[in-house]
């Protein structure tokens, strides 16, 4: 993601992950003056990566493995500050570490 932000190569990188090694990563895309989005499945999900993000698309895996877009936000510099303001991304799990 880096890499080929950093050559021009990708205009918006969308990560699909939930694993909170890619904080920094993030960060560094978007010290190059892009707009980063994370899609990520509800649980297991790094709080510090979803509030890294500058948009968040939650998605969802039915009984028969498809993957399915469930809902999209934007995140604010407030919610970003804490875990109250994504209350609509969040899963029942909750929490750092565990949404």
């Amino acid at each position: 993601m880096l890499s080929l932000t950093s050559k021009g190569l990708v205009d918006v990188p969308v990560l699909v992950s939930g694993d909170g090694d890619l904080v920094e990563a993030i960060k560094a895309v978007k010290e190059l003056g892009r707009h980063v989005e994370l899609a990520t499945l509800p649980r297991g999900r790094s709080w510090e990566l979803v509030q890294a993000a500058d948009v968040v698309h939650e998605l969802d895996v039915t009984p028969r493995g498809q993957v399915l877009h469930r809902a999209s936000r934007r995140v604010t510099a407030a919610e970003a500050g804490g875990e109250g303001g994504l209350a609509g991304l969040v899963g029942a799990g909750g929490g750092r570490g565990g949404l």
